[in-house]
Parts: C-alpha cells; structure tokens; sequence
C-alpha cells in the first residue's frame, strides 16, 4: 500500500494503523503536551532533534551534502 507523504507517496503495511496501535496505543495520531513528550533513540543515537512545523524536504540538501 502507499501512503501520501508530504511530496510523495510511501510504501507501508497494508494494516498500519493496526501496528501502530498495537506499538504506541490508540492516541498515536495525538501529539502529546510538552510535559509528557519523552524522546526516542534515532537509530542509535539519542541527539534526535524534530521539527513539528518544518517539512522533512528543507533538511534533505544537507542530509546530501554531508554523504
């Protein structure tokens, strides 16, 4: 199944709403208050830094550039 992301569409498991739900609960769609946020690990590393109101294609050039 492919889902529409931002520009593009993304491959994803047919039943993803079930997984994330079985993951993260049945809020996952919900961001939580800022008092309750806790971060997660970034593939090993823990200096994991999102942006809510930036897309993730302003980050892409230097993704690139940094290769």
């Amino acid at each position: 199944m492919e889902l529409p992301f931002e520009d593009r569409t993304v491959p994803a498991p047919a039943c993803y709403r079930e997984v994330l739900t079985a993951s993260y609960g049945p809020d996952w769609m919900e961001i939580p208050p800022e008092s309750k946020r806790v971060q997660h690990s970034g593939g090993g590393s823990d200096d994991v830094i999102v942006y809510l109101d930036r897309p993730y294609t302003d980050f892409l050039q230097n993704l690139v550039a940094a290769r």
